[in-house]
């Protein structure tokens, strides 16, 4: 019996070992993981031919590296998540790793930094970053170690943490210059040119953008080339050098019109429609102003909708084309709102997703085929194994319990985190929009009293200018005639200063006022729909002939005037009867 049992115990672990090693069972688990969390045929088919086709370990560790990265640029961040955090499992219980298996789990750490990264997870990201480069670096892997630098420098700038982004992008662009990968060089430099951007920095700006473009092939990466031609342009653009931004700019228009190339082309085209605005050139803003809208529609991708809807407001604002650009800004906030309702919805379904996987217990194991006598004999040992196995299980399950504990405890901690900073973010809102409100009505205020104590201020220099004529001889017709003519100019004053500006209050308090009212009225004159503006706000005749410098004699009349065109009867309050009508119609 303890000869069996010996033989047992020696036997079966080589046989796992050769049977069921660490390649073998990563792809077993792939397998499971497409079929019964995929659900994809293709993706089955895909893991089953790695089994069928003889392959090194180097290349069955890049398929499936291949096969979890597709998930992610489907946009399954969850999955992916789910399917690189298991293996990296699998990997860890391996003491003695071979080079393929280290630089698969520091792939492995890369794409679940990713994952959390795009789910607005930075620091989670940043984590993972970090226990791939110090693998990447072991390994004397330089592309690997230079995009965990990159990506590390994207997460710090996404946080707005600039100086640190600039350290992280400097790293990866010492590691990169050194080993000569010029396409990731153009990715760093790109990233230093968007840093000092924010900055204000322009020349540092355009300087590392021109070092961007001198590491891209025109031929092998088209897209990014004209893309930072087009950024350049910009640049050169807010630089006021507009003879070079007008090369640049129409170089990357034409090639990315020729390509189809419609994302990079919005973008340019919006640089253009600045460009035409600085130059004063309106046919060429008009034509691109029309393009990039029409570019964004065909899309169908609201977000660039949303920053043409900006850019061309700021344009006609300082213009002076208040109308227009109130016109943009609505859409703009009405867009923006939505995106980010969307935006925060799908970023906390993702997270949530994440955090909430659970750890499924599988089996890996295979039957071992081929029995023979020898493991004949093992399986009868077995037997006497039975509550040595037994205590084991206890002991091994009772560890994994206490694990789930605490990933429970860890995922819901996350999770009220991220309810918590939601909370903020809605009351942060909330709070915006209260003040922008109350600050409106303020302004209203303001510009009302003003105009009254301008007027008041102009009547009583009137009247006290009349007396003084009076009680002036005469015979003194030199100093008549000039106080004759200081009355004249003070009564001519026009009567309109100031009134663009209060309707542009008005109509951010009241929104709908004048739509309403011209719904039930459209016969009234603009005078009448002032005048329905100031008595709405509850203003006496005495301030309203105040605020329009006339008599109070003349304002009643007017209101008379105003009551028959509304047809409103005589026991019924004509600033009820507004505010009434304003509510009820909307």
């Amino acid at each position: 019996m303890t000869a069996i049992l010996a033989l047992t115990i020696l036997y079966l672990p080589a046989c796992a070992s050769q049977k069921f090693n660490t390649r073998n069972r990563l792809i077993y688990y792939s397998w499971q993981f497409a079929n019964e969390v995929l659900h994809s045929p293709e993706d089955v088919r895909q893991i089953k031919a790695i089994l069928d086709i003889n392959m090194t370990d180097s290349a069955v560790y890049h398929s499936l590296r291949m096969f979890g990265r597709e998930m992610f640029e489907r946009g399954e961040q969850a999955k992916a998540f789910e399917y690189f955090k298991h293996t990296l499992d699998i990997l860890e219980e391996n003491t003695k790793m071979t080079k393929d298996e280290l630089r698969y789990k520091s792939s492995c750490y890369l794409m679940l930094g990713a994952a959390t990264d795009e789910v607005g997870m930075q620091q989670l990201s940043i984590e993972f970053y970090l226990k791939g480069l110090k693998i990447s670096e072991e390994l004397g892997d330089y592309a690997e170690t230079g995009r965990f630098f990159n990506n590390i420098g994207v997460c710090h700038f996404r946080t707005q943490d600039l100086d640190e982004a600039e350290q992280y992008f400097r790293k990866a662009l010492d590691v990169n210059t050194k080993h000569k990968n010029n396409l990731e060089m153009s990715i760093n430099y790109s990233n230093l040119s968007e840093i000092f951007g924010m900055r204000n920095e322009l020349d540092s700006s355009v300087e590392y953008a021109l070092k961007a473009i001198q590491c891209l092939d025109e031929k092998k990466h088209p897209y990014d080339y004209y893309m930072t031609q087009s950024t350049i342009g910009w640049i050169y653009a807010k630089k006021n050098e507009f003879h070079m931004a007008r090369t640049w700019l129409e170089n990357a228009y034409n090639h990315q019109k020729t390509n189809d190339y419609k994302n990079s082309l919005f973008y340019t085209c919006l640089a253009m429609m600045e460009l035409a605005d600085k130059t004063s050139d309106n046919p060429n803003f008009v034509k691109y102003s029309k393009e990039a809208e029409q570019i964004a529609r065909e899309i169908g991708n609201f977000m660039l909708l949303n920053e043409y809807y900006k850019s061309a407001g700021n344009v006609y604002r300082s213009r002076g084309q208040s109308d227009k650009a109130y016109e943009l800004a609505e859409k703009y906030i009405a867009v923006q709102d939505s995106a980010y309702r969307a935006e925060n919805k799908s970023r906390m379904e993702q997270a949530l997703n994440i955090y909430n996987l659970e750890k499924k217990t599988k089996a890996y194991e295979s039957s071992i085929s081929n029995w023979n006598p020898v493991v004949i004999l093992a399986i009868c040992g077995s037997i006497a194994l039975v509550l040595l196995g037994l205590l084991f299980w206890v002991i091994t399950m009772s560890r994994r319990a206490e694990k789930a504990r605490r990933d429970k405890q860890k995922t819901d901690e996350v999770l009220a985190a991220l309810r918590e900073l939601h909370l903020q973010e809605e009351i942060k809102r909330n709070e915006e929009a209260s003040r922008q409100i109350h600050d409106n009505q303020r302004s209203l205020a303001a510009v009302t009293l003003e105009k009254i104590k301008i007027n008041q201020t102009i009547d009583e220099v009137l009247t006290e200018s009349r007396q003084i004529l009076l009680s002036i001889s005469a015979r003194d017709k030199e100093n008549r005639e000039r106080l004759k003519s200081i009355i004249g100019k003070l009564s001519s004053i026009d009567n309109e200063v100031n009134w663009d500006e209060f309707q542009m209050y008005f109509a951010k308090v009241h929104p709908d006022f004048y739509r309403l009212l011209d719904q039930s009225h459209p016969e009234l004159t603009p005078k009448d729909r002032r005048l329905c503006a100031l008595v709405s706000l509850g203003l006496s005749s005495k301030e309203i002939a105040a605020l329009t410098f006339r008599e109070v004699r003349s304002v009643e009349t007017s209101r008379n005037r105003l009551r028959k065109k509304l047809d409103i009867a005589s026991e019924v309050n004509l600033e009820d009867y507004l505010l009434h009508l304003t509510l009820n119609l909307s």
